[in-house]
């Protein structure tokens, strides 16, 4: 047992090792179709890295192809760049923040009477207006929490100043400048704004131009549903042995699983496509039984028997490593695991000539176990979010109710998934 225990914490530490590992690798690339704008305005189509909005901001990373070498712009080495999934465009500007003059791409959302910019600062994100003159107008949002001189409390400052920011530019506008009055810092408000204020004001008729067709997900969820099976070993504490001396007899049981259950999957694909923060919730079934014999005489042979049915209910918190290329994609994963047993147990002790046959000691087993799981496996992507899944894996917990490992009951189990992710 203690080797099987050494075994599998080996392995969960590795798979550990691994999730960090990755998660500190920020060269990690997401390259989607694009091109990129030269300063003589020419465009030279490729692959584009799309990343963190940060990261987007201060570098561009092309390649002409997939099997061609990497190029690294910075602002101002080319006028700016685009997606052409989504839109998403990017252009070298020069802006000042907080006294500090610097050149940065700024992504570029609405062009028309006014354009809108958007950057993100490093304590707060950044709008920028551009006003038919060319001038270019901040806007902030920098809630503080400020210290009272007098009674030493902490109270909260929210910053409204964009709201009368905003409302200047738009001044042209009587309906535009005071729908600011009420206005969210948030980016789906200020591009509506823009957008009436453009409206209403442009005399020629002309629309503006809103670069971004979709809207980008910075977050992504993918749901999967499963079935399968579990092979698990059910062994008695000491202290409930010592309590339950007939138990003594019967001092683990072994027995299959067939279960049901969901995963959640949690990912920050612009920052990291193959890592994930992984929940999975499960339900079993579990009916099974287990007979020894415990002594043999002339023409009687005693018997014990163990009986348990009930349900288990189990989670799991862990991470997810997940090559990223190809439709078959193989994987590993691991992390912590809770189980609540839901079980009721019967002990039989009788001999080979009992005709009634009545229970020794029935007891309601409702333990919550936590430990350990640690698996591999592969995704079959059949479209761009969908896919076939199938998982291996070892799992391994402890009661939680005792102070000594020797008094604890634990189980240990080896486990398949097979199903499908939305």
């Amino acid at each position: 047992m203690k080797t099987k225990l050494s075994i599998t914490r080996k392995a969960i530490f590795i798979s550990f090792a691994l999730f960090i590992a990755s998660m500190s690798i920020n060269a990690q690339s997401n390259f989607r179709q694009g091109y990129i704008i030269t300063n003589e305005m020419d465009t030279i189509s490729g692959l584009i890295d799309f990343r963190t909005y940060k990261m987007n901001a201060h570098a561009c990373k092309f390649k002409a192809s997939g099997t061609s070498e990497e190029k690294v712009f910075s602002p101002g080495d080319i006028y700016g760049y685009r997606f052409t999934d989504d839109g998403k465009y990017y252009v070298t500007k020069d802006i000042n923040i907080d006294d500090q003059q610097q050149k940065v791409f700024l992504e570029y959302l609405i062009q028309g009477l006014v354009s809108l910019y958007f950057y993100p600062g490093e304590e707060s994100d950044y709008y920028f207006f551009q006003d038919e003159s060319g001038r270019m107008i901040p806007v902030t949002k920098q809630d503080k929490v400020i210290l009272d001189d007098k009674t030493r409390e902490r109270r909260f400052s929210e910053d409204n100043r964009y709201k009368s920011t905003i409302g200047y530019i738009f001044r042209d506008s009587e309906s535009v400048s005071k729908a600011t009055n009420n206005m969210l810092f948030d980016q789906k408000k200020m591009i509506e704004l823009t957008k009436k204020y453009h409206a209403e004001m442009c005399k020629t008729g002309e629309e503006c131009i809103q670069f971004e067709t979709k809207s980008d997900k910075y977050n992504k969820l993918k749901i999967s549903v499963y079935a399968g099976m579990q092979f698990q070993t059910y062994k008695f504490g000491s202290i409930y042995i010592e309590h339950n001396p007939a138990f003594k007899f019967l001092p683990e049981f072994s027995y299959i699983l067939p279960e049901i259950g969901t995963q959640l999957d949690f990912s920050i694909p612009r920052r990291n496509k193959s890592i994930s923060l992984v929940l999975d919730v499960s339900l079993a079934k579990l009916t099974t039984e287990k007979q020894e014999t415990l002594a043999m005489y002339e023409n009687i042979t005693q018997y014990a028997r163990l009986e348990a049915n009930g349900l288990v209910v189990s989670g799991k918190l862990g991470a997810k490593y997940t090559y990223h290329k190809g439709l078959f994609r193989p994987l590993i994963e691991g992390g912590f695991m809770v189980n609540r047993l839901f079980l009721s147990s019967t002990y039989y002790s009788y001999s080979s000539t009992s005709t009634n046959v009545r229970p020794y000691a029935e007891d309601f087993l409702c333990p919550l176990m936590m430990g350990f799981y640690a698996g591999t496996g592969f995704d079959y992507h059949l479209k761009k979010d969908n896919a076939i899944l199938f998982r291996v894996g070892y799992n391994e917990d402890q009661e939680m109710n005792s102070k000594k490992r020797e008094d604890k009951d634990t189980t240990s189990a080896w486990y398949f998934k097979l199903g499908y992710t939305f």
